[in-house]
Formats: C-alpha cells, structure tokens, sequence
C-alpha cells in the first residue's frame, strides 16, 4: 500500500469532550467513506491515541519496542526536547507517563487518562491533528485539558516515524495550577508558615527528592552520578534552577525531574540527564538553535 498516493483531505472540527480517548464518530463516519489509504491512517492513529492513555500506556512502557513506531522515528515535543529511535520513543512517551502514575507523592507534571479529537486533517502520509488531553495530577488537583497539537508522518507499513508535538497554553495551565501543587506538596512534606507560599522552592525539592530516590536505586556503579545522596539534593535544590515549564528541555532541576522515570529501563543511558551534567538532554540551548534546527529526516508534506 503506498499511502503516499492519496492526496485528498478530511477536516472536521468537532466540539464535544467525550469520557474517552476517541476520534469523534461523525469523523469516523467521514473517513469511512474515504479512500482506503485515509482510512487505514485513520485506525493507526485511533490506535495510538487509545494507546496513550492511561492505563493502557502503562502496559507499552514495559516493553522495549512498541509496533505502532518505526525503527527510525525521530520526534519532539516543543517544552522538552528531540527523540529518536523507537526505544527511546517508547521510554520517553509511555515510560514518563507510567513513572507519572506509579508515583504515590504529589506529581509535577500530569498524566494522560484520555483525550479527544476535535480537528483533523489526513492527507496521507500525514496527519494533522489537535486534541483536548485530560491529565491526572490526582489529589486535589485533579484532571486538568490541555490542548495538544500534533502533526504526524507515517510509512508504507503504517507506522509513525515522525512527529511535532506542540503542547498549547501548557505554561499557562502549570501557573493556574502551581498553587494546587505547592499545596500538596507543602502537605505530605508537612512544611507551614510562609515556606508552605514559596511554590517554586517547594516544587524544586519535591523535583529532588523523586529524582535523588531514583538515582540512588538505579544509577549505580559506573551510571552513578553524585557521589552522595546529599549532593544529589543539594545540587538539584541549590545550584540549579527549577525551571520554567517551557523550558524542560535544558540545564534545570525540572529537566531532570522529567528523566527520573526512565532510570529504570535503561541507567547507562538516562543517568547521565539526572546528573550535574544533564548529559545530552538536560543542557544549555539557545532559543534560536531549538527554534531554528529541523530534526526530522522526512517533511510533513501531502504526498512526499
């Protein structure tokens, strides 16, 4: 099948938020009625958005590979950084999200638990799309929307090997919340007076704590990045920045809180973005190098 022949476009905007990770029926319905090529794009990405949802994402983060990826994917997500390679796809997709859930203190960052589509445009092999993601931050904080904004490119064989992730107003969702999450933080650290108000300093050990707890069980030996547990927290309080939510992609304490959770899968390769360093995740860049590179080997273009 070579979904690059199709050249035709459905786009359709829908309003409704439904319970689940769906694409809504009236495009379903219109995709049906499309050429084979559309509507075999189609179930690929149903499949994916369905994937990446809570519980079902935790079930692929155990797995090395996931059939959905190419071998070659190369993708980004715009507040944190570049991924390529189907392994690393999967630890940083599923595995964070996973790691996320699995926690049992106050999360800094949410997880999906479903989502829907309401804008779509497939011209094979590329999909445009933009959703409304619900994320778990649980507690009182709750499920949170966050529009998502995608393109997606796919092969013969109908799996990914490019995408461009755009995660909208997320900054502006991280201030509404910040509150609810120093809250809680100052709650389970049982922190009063005005240290329970200073929410970046309460975030900044909540993000050391996790990623100290990680480092001492899986970053050990030759993966072993501070010398003691007190240098790890002292590091990650003091001489780094927390960060901003925009910025999870470059030399702060919040980068590395996004890394913690692959720790696990594969140490020799994700210590090092924990570490004093941030190895080649967590490092400085400059607005026009991460604005201006293109990562990605093939275009979003219709029919290239």
């Amino acid at each position: 099948m070579r979904v690059a022949s199709i050249s035709t476009s459905i786009l359709l905007a829908v309003s409704s938020v439904s319970a689940g990770s769906v694409i809504p029926k009236e495009l379903a319905d219109l995709a049906t009625r499309g050429e084979p090529d559309r509507v075999a794009i189609l179930g690929a990405l149903q499949t994916f958005i369905t994937d990446f949802s809570y519980p079902r994402l935790a079930d692929i983060a155990k797995n090395i590979t996931y059939s959905g990826f190419a071998d070659t994917i190369n993708g980004r997500l715009d507040i944190t950084q570049e991924y390529n390679g189907n392994e690393l796809n999967v630890e940083y997709i599923f595995g964070f999200a996973a790691a996320c859930a699995a926690l049992n203190t106050t999360l800094l960052l949410g997880y999906p638990v479903n989502q829907t589509v309401f804008a779509l445009a497939i011209d094979p092999p590329v999909v445009s799309i933009s959703a409304i993601a619900n994320y778990d931050w649980k507690g009182d904080i709750g499920v949170q929307p966050l529009q998502v904004d995608t393109w997606f490119r796919y092969d013969d064989d109908l799996k990914l090997v490019g995408y461009d992730i755009s995660m909208r107003r997320f900054s502006w969702l991280f201030e509404t919340i910040t509150p609810l999450i120093g809250a809680g933080i100052a709650k389970e650290l049982n922190i009063t007076g005005p240290d329970a108000l200073d929410y970046e300093r309460l975030m900044q050990t909540r993000a050391a704590l996790d990623i100290c707890a990680a480092h001492d069980q899986y970053c050990t030996g030759e993966n072993q990045q501070y010398a003691t547990h007190a240098e790890c927290i002292d590091t990650l309080q003091n001489k780094k920045p927390l960060g901003k939510p925009w910025a999870m992609g470059i030399d702060n304490t919040m980068c590395r809180w996004v890394h913690f959770g692959m720790l696990q899968y594969r140490p020799a390769v994700h210590c090092p973005h924990v570490g004093p360093t941030g190895g080649d995740m967590c490092n400085e860049r400059s607005y026009y190098a991460a604005t201006l590179n293109n990562p990605f080997a093939l275009p979003f273009a219709a029919g290239a």
